[in-house]
C-alpha cells in the first residue's frame, strides 16, 4: 500500500511540474524574438498573447495564430500548420526544434 501512495504522489508531482511548465511557455513565449536563420538570413518574430504572430524576414511577412501546448508550439499561417518543439525558454532566449531536427535560437 506504501508503494502504491509513493508512486500515485511521484506521479501528481510529474504532473504538476509539466503543467507548470506549460503554463510557463505560453506566458514567456509572448514578445518580440530576434533570431538568425544563417545564410544571411535573419528576422524577428512576434508573439501576442491573442493567440496571433507575426514574423518577418527581409521583405516577407508572415501572419497568423499560434498555440502552446507543453513543450508543443503550433503555427497556422494561411492554412499551413507547422509544429515546432520547444527546448528551452527564458525570458531573454527561446531555443524551438524544427520538424527536421534541427534547431534555432532567439533571442530578446
Amino acid at each position: 500500500m506504501k508503494k502504491i501512495a509513493a508512486v500515485a504522489t511521484i506521479v501528481v508531482f510529474a504532473c504538476a511540474i509539466v503543467a507548470g511548465f506549460a503554463a510557463d511557455n505560453q506566458k514567456l513565449i509572448v514578445g518580440v524574438w530576434k533570431f538568425d536563420m544563417g545564410g544571411g538570413f535573419s528576422g524577428v518574430a512576434e508573439y501576442k498573447a491573442d493567440g496571433t504572430f507575426t514574423q518577418k524576414i527581409g521583405k516577407m511577412t508572415i501572419s497568423g495564430k499560434y498555440t502552446v501546448k507543453g513543450a508543443a508550439l503550433t503555427t497556422d499561417a494561411q492554412g499551413q500548420k507547422t509544429v515546432f518543439t520547444i527546448v528551452s525558454i527564458t525570458a531573454k532566449e527561446m531555443v524551438q526544434k524544427r520538424g527536421d531536427g534541427k534547431t534555432m535560437k532567439f533571442t530578446r
